[in-house]
């Protein structure tokens, strides 16, 4: 690790770091699992039975490399009433460990190797704001803003395309990372809208068209998040509030997919009523879209419908926006004064009450907070499969200091 800083007296700053990183953890577990060929339990009279893992290790593994740097100032004013911290970053990591899928023929699945390069860069301000000081009452103000864009540079030679988890988010060169991989519909090439079937005799006539190769259609990678965090304090009594906000990304939400096939659903609520699609009709003929012009077919959005747009598997019409405003936290806490603690062994003491994720704003199924581990992957930001939402908390207390 090498770190250089320069700093002067209006405190600006320049920091460029290298970093070398292990990656994964228990990446040495891929050697050999407990095996029941032919359906015998095993152990069988005392033997066990193993197999090879079907994942590799590369022989030549190496550390993960990351350069960085960063620049930034911060300003204070009005006797620190007023302060602002702004910081840019900028990274490329190199050798990056990923699972990369093998040909069969070389008996394994997968190889776990170093083959991912990638970079990132952005903005992050702080701004603190004092409107208030007096002897009894202030009132302080403190946001921060931060945006990123993180892009998958090179994989490894003859891969384009890496799971990350369970098929749905994957790394791809020269999309953001992670990115989410689903299943679109044939699209105009004029007008850009979807394709309907235009097939009388067909049991999906008038419904979109389903594209069956796979395409990168969504980043899980926000535009922005921003924090706001007031304080108010009076005398020995002082209240907090803190509200989040995050704009921007896409998650693919299973619940989502699941309430709707079902018909429980509030977006079901339409599916006696006749609808004709905004959308271009047209078929599919010896692999050609043909296009017969623009939608004029009645169709009732029922289970057929959501049968033809993908059932409960990830596609364009699956993905939810993962904006959200929540109120994060409020908490209220009173100082006893010193005066009623000077005779006894008790330094300080306070009472407090707390809340935390108390309202959710947000136009997504489910908690977009709240993601899904297949078990393989950390990284499990942009997709969610039947996971219980974040609890509302409230709380109280006595703090004491001897």
């Amino acid at each position: 690790k090498k770190t250089i800083t320069l700093s002067d007296a209006y405190d600006t700053k320049l920091t460029a770091m290298e970093v070398g990183q292990a990656g994964p953890t228990h990446v040495n577990g891929t050697g050999f699992v407990n095996n029941n060929p032919s359906n015998f339990a095993f152990p069988f009279n005392g033997i066990t039975s193993f197999t090879q893992q079907t994942t590799r290790i590369n022989p030549n593994l190496k550390p993960e490399n990351t350069r960085s740097y960063e620049f930034g100032f911060d300003l204070r004013f009005l006797d620190d009433r007023v302060s602002l911290d702004y910081t840019y970053f900028n990274s490329r990591s190199k050798g990056q460990i990923f699972q990369v899928p093998l040909a069969l023929s070389t008996g394994a699945a997968s190889e776990i190797r170093n083959a991912g390069e990638m970079s990132s860069h952005g903005h992050e301000i702080v701004l603190g704001l004092m409107p208030v000081r007096t002897d009894d009452f202030s009132w302080n103000f403190i946001t921060n803003f931060s945006t990123l864009e993180n892009k998958v540079v090179a994989l490894a030679d003859g891969v384009d395309r890496i799971d990350i988890n369970s098929g749905v988010i994957v790394a791809e060169t020269g999309y953001d990372y992670p990115s989410i991989l689903a299943t679109g519909y044939f699209k105009d090439p004029v007008t850009g809208l979807d394709v309907v079937l235009n097939d009388p005799t067909a049991t999906y006539h008038g419904m979109p068209i389903m594209d069956p190769t796979p395409k990168i259609v969504a980043s899980t990678i926000p535009d922005f998040e921003t924090s706001f965090i007031n304080k108010l304090s009076y005398k020995n009594l002082s209240f907090s509030i803190q509200v989040d906000w995050r704009s921007g990304g896409k998650r693919f939400s299973k619940s989502f997919v699941e309430t709707r096939v079902r018909g429980v659903g509030a977006v079901t609520l339409d599916r006696d009523d006749d609808v004709v699609l905004p959308a271009m009709k047209g078929r599919i003929e010896d692999g050609e879209l043909i296009i017969d012009g623009t939608n004029d077919i009645s169709i009732k959005k029922n289970v057929d419908y959501y049968y033809a747009i993908g059932r409960w598997l990830e596609t364009e019409e699956s993905l939810q926006d993962a904006s959200f405003i929540r109120l994060r936290e409020v908490s209220i806490n009173y100082d006893l004064p010193r005066s009623l603690l000077s005779n006894i062994f008790i330094k300080s003491a306070s009472i407090y009450f707390t809340g935390r994720n108390l309202f959710l704003i947000t136009d997504s199924f489910t908690d977009p907070e709240v993601n899904h581990s297949d078990g393989r992957s950390g990284n499990t930001a942009g997709i969610e499969v039947s996971q219980i939402p974040q609890t509302r908390s409230i709380g109280g207390g006595i703090r004491i200091k001897f």
